[in-house]
């Protein structure tokens, strides 16, 4: 009878459900195959060979359809998910009139049957769930290690730790709670297997696993991440999909699986249905990859490879292809975007033009990108005829990437260039530091060690790297907080192209006025790296002053790391000036540092050309907008440059006042200046004369250091009134900290943090330059003579109450300031004597009272005695 025969039998062979479930999640191929393998088994040979051919010839060209026709992403998925259903039902009504009419051959009996307890199936999830855990996380650590260098040499995005971090605990989970399941289906057939097959069918489950995770991870979570960061959208959204899919699918898919592979009893049919799970996943891997409309994201994903490998047709093709599944704006922006500029390396620039066009009108998402495709479309309506592109054939793609690594990376490019075979990873296992990046004097050892040369050229320009490009040398430059190689030039879209690893991208070219910008950020350094017998290649203009400026650099570099106490070396600095004296931070660092070592004949002899280089370099494409790596511009927001003001300090310092003031001038003709510029400049009118301009133009910022001298100067224009607000405000400033918000255009400009000058370590990043005796960043007493001027005050107007406050907090901090603690206690008696009588505020005002006054007292005797 089927009730005796169902309950003779321990496990179905492929019972229907099971081959439904292969043919819903993985694929009507996978059904169809695994139906075949039951036809056979039943003897029904040529239904097996049938089914087996339908599924081969029938499944492959429809999942190339839907792939590689123009449909879009939402109806292929549609079309996908009816097939698979309708092919289920088939299968499923099919095999299960099979399975009703001979259940016999389609049974497996494990042992002795004995009654179901709960405590089997309790053990068995304990048992799964600490075999996922112990050997689960050992294997899942190796698979992210193994992951991260098999992608990181393939793809030009990889994953940074974080993001590594996060897919090794999803997979955890996953795993864990594919240990729990099977563990407790173990538990309930009540298997009798020694310790040995546990541990081997544990092994079995996460080799499973595993396989499901990279599969997933190539079809969906890489070519998402990988489109997301490079199109601005972000690898959140679409790697959701594979987290859910692991948690939703994924945790019962597993156990499913490992079901499936230990029905052979045999260690052959073990091993033949193992082969067939790393079918089915990748099957079903490409079916949910599908279903999701991830081919865009392949598309993508495969045009950057080939972009990667110089194969710039390929690309161009696949970029078309993935526009035509109309993804979602951002991604068809990036791939319109790309397949522009490829047209242009093509040399087509009617293409390049249309596909610009649409990124502006269509596809303009991205503001970003619209931005540029502005600028290219401008760019080529000049007639070209007389315009070249020149790329070094050979280093226009990367090497390999590894998240900050931008040394390593660029390096490892230019040593390749040269023949060098070395990867990122070796050099960044020499060279770069934990926590600090690389050193510049690292980076010139390692090359040195290797037998090339590394010659830096600090103040280079623009001409000097074209001229390094057409002598057919790879070029190193540095912007804030990274380094990238140029390996070529576009007179028609005024760019330079280049290798950078912020960019998330392959092949970028970097427009040359915000290169130029950022890049006098950090003095405009040129690196070139070359083999010894290279040498006649460096273009004329480099080559007669590479060894003293280059040693100049190196020695500029050294003056704050060959230092056993952490002060400066001033030795370093000597030896930089002398060097080169058209180098001028070495003559900046010695004024701020070493003021005396100015006055030496030797140097003042030369300070002539460090004042000129200063105007020249500061004058001309310079700014200080937010220019960071990644080559992202705020066109609206300024940031104090840290060379650019120390420069403007040292000609102030040796009176230069009006190469300084036209400096700025020039900088903000064409720029942006920062508040403290602004400071600056409002000083040079006040040192000029031009007090009204100057109290004006400190008025227009919030700068408490210069509160003083606009004070002094509202006194001379006899605006007392005025003057005693920022009188109050010097006071204040000097036991208050101000702290700037983090860069960025939509951040507001200044925080304020009542915070005392004796500080840890860790509140270093406040930004105040004076100590709490009053001293400002000139080292004049400002808070002392802004405490004389107050005392000449008749009135305070509205500023009484937070004098009070400064005061207060002032002789806290310097206890023999009687003059101020006694001027203090009239404005605490005066406010008692208008407060209402025996109110809360009188008694507090009373109690602050008699602690000044006891204050006064002692400090006057101390005075009294000391004098």
């Amino acid at each position: 009878m089927p009730g005796k025969q169902r309950s003779e039998c321990d496990s179905p062979l492929l019972s229907p459900v099971s081959l439904a479930l292969l043919t819903l999640i993985a694929s009507p191929l996978a059904g169809g195959l695994a139906c075949a393998m039951v036809f056979a088994r039943l003897q029904k040979k040529i239904r097996a060979v049938v089914v087996a051919t339908l599924s081969l010839l029938i499944m492959p060209p429809v999942y190339g359809l839907l792939i590689f026709q123009p449909i879009k992403w939402y109806w292929s998925s549609l079309v996908l998910m009816a097939v698979h259903i309708c092919c289920t039902a088939i299968v499923y009504i099919s095999m299960r009139r099979i399975y009703l009419a001979d259940q016999e051959h389609f049974c497996i009996r494990f042992s002795p049957r004995r009654l179901q307890k709960k405590s089997y199936i309790l053990a068995g999830m304990s048992g799964g769930m600490l075999f996922s855990l112990i050997l689960g996380l050992a294997c899942l650590s190796i698979y992210i290690l193994a992951n991260d260098h098999l992608f990181a040499t393939l793809m030009p995005v990889a994953f940074n730790d974080a993001q590594a971090l996060s897919l090794l605990l999803t997979c955890q989970l996953v795993l864990l709670l594919s240990g729990i399941i099977a563990g407790g289906y173990m538990g309930k057939i009540r298997l009798r297997i020694s310790p040995l097959q546990t541990v081997g069918y544990a092994i079995a489950l996460i080799l499973i696993a595993l396989t499901w995770f990279f599969f997933l991870q190539l079809t969906i979570a890489l070519p998402s991440f990988q489109a997301g960061q490079a199109s601005g959208r972000g690898w959140g959204a679409d790697s959701a999909i594979f987290f859910a899919i692991n948690l939703l699918i994924g945790s019962w898919w597993i156990p499913f699986l490992l079901h499936y592979y230990l029905r052979p009893e045999s260690a052959a049919g073990k091993g033949f249905r193992l082969v067939q799970v790393l079918a089915i996943n990748s099957c079903a891997a490409i079916s949910l990859a599908i279903g999701f409309g991830a081919p865009t994201n392949w598309f993508s994903t495969a045009g950057k490879f080939f972009e990667q490998h110089g194969q710039v047709s390929k690309a161009l093709w696949c970029y078309q292809h993935g526009l035509e599944k109309q993804p979602n704006q951002r991604i068809a922006g990036y791939l319109q975007f790309r397949a522009a500029l490829l047209a242009h390396k093509l040399g087509d620039d009617q293409a390049a033009k249309h596909g610009f066009q649409k990124v502006v009108a269509q596809y303009n998402v991205n503001q970003e990108l619209v931005k540029r495709s502005s600028r290219y479309l401008d760019n080529l309506e000049i007639d070209s005829s007389d315009l070249k592109r020149i790329v070094l054939p050979g280093v226009e793609t990367p090497i390999t990437f590894k998240d900050a690594y931008c040394v390593p990376n660029s390096l490892a490019l230019v040593l390749n260039f040269w023949g060098a075979k070395l990867s990122a990873t070796e050099i960044g296992h020499s060279i770069t530091g934990l926590g600090r990046g690389t050193l510049t004097v690292d980076q010139a050892w390692y090359t040195d060690s290797l037998g090339f040369r590394n010659d830096f050229f600090p103040m280079a320009t623009l001409q000097d790297i074209k001229n390094v490009i057409d002598a057919g040398m790879p070029a190193l430059v540095y912007v804030p907080g990274h380094v990238f190689a140029i390996v070529g030039y576009d007179e028609q879209l005024k760019t330079l192209v280049t290798y950078d690893v912020a960019t998330q991208d392959v092949w970028v070219d970097y427009f040359q006025e915000d290169f130029v910008k950022a890049w006098k950020k950090v003095n405009a350094t040129l690196a070139l790296v070359y083999p010894q017998g290279e040498a006649s290649r460096v273009p004329a203009s480099l080559r007669n002053k590479r060894e003293k400026i280059s040693d100049a650099y190196l020695h500029y570099h050294l003056h704050y790391l060959d230092s056993p106490d952490g002060f400066p070396s001033k030795e370093h600095l000597e030896i930089a000036q002398s060097l080169h004296p058209s180098f001028f931070l070495p003559y900046v660092a010695l004024m701020e540092y070493f003021p005396k070592s100015l006055n030496k004949p030797q140097v003042q002899e030369n300070e002539v050309k460090a004042i000129n280089s200063i105007t020249n370099f500061f004058a001309h494409g310079f700014d200080e907008g937010v220019h960071l790596w990644g080559q992202r511009h705020y066109e609206d927001y300024a940031e104090s440059d840290q060379n650019f003001y120390a420069s403007l300090t040292y000609l102030i310092y040796r009176n230069h006042l009006d190469d300084a003031k036209q400096v700025i001038n020039q900088v903000e003709a064409t720029g942006l200046i920062s508040d403290e510029t602004k400071g600056l400049r409002g000083m040079l009118d006040l040192a000029n004369g031009n007090l009204p301009r100057g109290v004006e133009r400190l008025e227009s910022i919030y700068e408490p250091d210069l509160a003083i001298y606009q004070a002094a100067a509202q006194i001379a224009m006899e605006k007392s009134r005025a003057a005693v607000a920022n009188l109050v405000r010097t006071v204040d400033s000097c036991t208050c900290h101000y702290q700037r918000d983090p860069v960025g255009p939509q951040e507001s400009n200044i925080s304020r943090f009542k915070r005392s000058q004796m500080l840890p370590s860790m509140y270093r990043r406040f930004r105040d330059r004076k100590y709490i005796v009053g001293f400002d960043q000139f080292g004049y007493p400002a808070t002392y003579l802004a405490n004389t001027l107050l005392l000449q005050q008749k009135e305070y107007g509205d500023n009484s109450k937070e004098l009070e406050e400064a005061w207060t907090a002032w002789i806290h901090y310097n206890p023999f300031d009687f003059k101020v603690a006694r001027q203090l206690s009239t404005l605490l008696q005066q406010r008692i004597a208008d407060a209402p009588k025996g109110s809360k505020a009188v008694h507090q005002l009373e109690r602050q009272l008699r602690i000044i006054n006891k204050r006064e007292q002692a400090y006057r005797e101390l005075y009294t005695a000391g004098m």
